[in-house]
């Protein structure tokens, strides 16, 4: 796990030609600069706009094959874009790539709207439950 503390590692990084955001399990950002990038990246997704800017981006920038089944997705839709932790339970979480699953929209309906039963049955579930604990741990110390 390579460690980025400031804009010059973080800046590095992207020069080497990685994505700290998105390849966050090879990267380990502090978190108050995560959330300032997040920030001039995606501002802070109260509006349609910027939904449409990080929801692009994770659809830019990931494989775009539904995590849970493995079918491929062929046209961008934001209803791709699965938030793991819901935006609006933690607004700060909105715009962090390590909260999204790439997901059909049935199993993007399956995931949001299904209960914990429903949601321990899906094959993202384990990974998912150490993401919402990272998540938690991270978000926790600002």
């Amino acid at each position: 796990m390579i460690q980025i503390d400031n804009r010059t590692e973080y800046q590095t990084a992207l020069e080497k030609g990685f994505n700290p955001l998105m390849q966050w399990r090879y990267f380990e950002m502090n978190i108050r600069l995560r959330v300032v990038i997040q920030e001039e990246l995606f501002g802070s997704i109260s509006f349609v706009k910027e939904n449409e800017l990080f929801y692009r981006y994770m659809w830019n920038n990931s494989i775009n094959v539904c995590e849970e089944t493995g079918i491929e997705l062929y046209e961008y839709s934001a209803s791709y874009i699965s938030h793991i932790i819901s935006k609006g339970s933690d607004r700060r979480m909105a715009t962090d790539p390590r909260n999204v699953n790439i997901l059909c929209l049935n199993k993007h309906n399956r995931w949001e709207f299904g209960d914990i039963k429903v949601r321990k049955g899906m094959n993202i579930y384990p990974q998912n439950k150490i993401v919402i604990d990272l998540l938690k741990r991270d978000y926790a110390k600002l």
